[in-house]
């Protein structure tokens, strides 16, 4: 892929191995008036009062891959760094907690049971990096964007219904202290911008009668201009 960008990032170098190539072209560029994210969120302090440790749980969608990531207040652990995942219990609540392969244990309070309606599904997440289509409701309006980072504004309630989610487009990972394997970036965002180019292909490809059986109308008659009989 070819990359145009105003930055850096550690994945860039991979272009000696893979090359350029012209036709798929990621863009990281952003608007002059984007707001750029300059750090994830990290754990409030009244966390550790209930819980100990913490972390607070973001997610990287590199083209079909999304990776979790974990931010303590020492560094950005992602899935690749997982060790073990275990229920733990505090005095008050009960919540994941995730022992990293470094040794370093951190609780997660963003998935607890104190949101009772989410428990079910939320205390078997293991985090691992698992492939994804982005046809969620909110997702899907982001399906364009190669490399996106989604983030809780509020982590204290990531799953409540009035949580404010934040999107960064095309970050500037190594900024975030974020760092993963730079072949698995590379890949993915290249696999997903052929994706995308074999998208629009489709879509300016198909025929004129499927866009008219698509819009309801009938393709031998609605179309035809209307002949003037002969005249006498």
């Amino acid at each position: 892929m070819k990359i145009i960008s105003k930055f850096k990032d550690f994945y860039d170098h991979k272009v000696a191995k893979y090359g350029i190539d012209p036709v798929l072209v990621f863009d990281r560029r952003h608007p002059s008036d984007a707001e750029i994210l300059h750090s994830l969120p990290k754990p409030p302090a009244e966390w550790e009062e209930e819980y100990g440790a913490c972390a607070v749980v973001s997610e990287l969608y590199i083209g079909n891959l999304r990776v979790y990531l974990f931010a303590t207040d020492e560094k950005v652990y992602t899935s690749y760094d997982i060790g073990q995942v275990s229920g733990k219990k505090s005095e008050h609540f009960a919540f994941q907690a995730i022992r990293f392969q470094d040794g370093a244990e951190y609780a997660l309070p963003q998935y607890g049971n104190y949101d009772w309606f989410w428990y079910n599904e939320i205390k078997n997440v293991d985090f691992q990096a698992t492939r994804s289509n982005r046809d969620g409701i909110i997702l899907k309006h982001y399906r364009n964007i190669p490399l996106l980072l989604v983030y809780y504004a509020d982590p204290n309630s990531p799953m409540c219904m009035n949580s404010q989610r934040g999107f960064a487009a095309n970050p500037q990972l190594s900024a975030l202290g974020i760092y993963i394997d730079p072949d698995i970036v590379w890949q993915n965002i290249s696999e997903y911008l052929s994706q995308l180019k074999s998208e629009a292909e489709i879509s300016l490809s198909v025929p004129d009668k499927a866009k008219i059986g698509n819009k309801g109308f009938d393709e031998k008659y609605s179309f035809r201009p209307k002949m003037k009989g002969n005249k006498p």
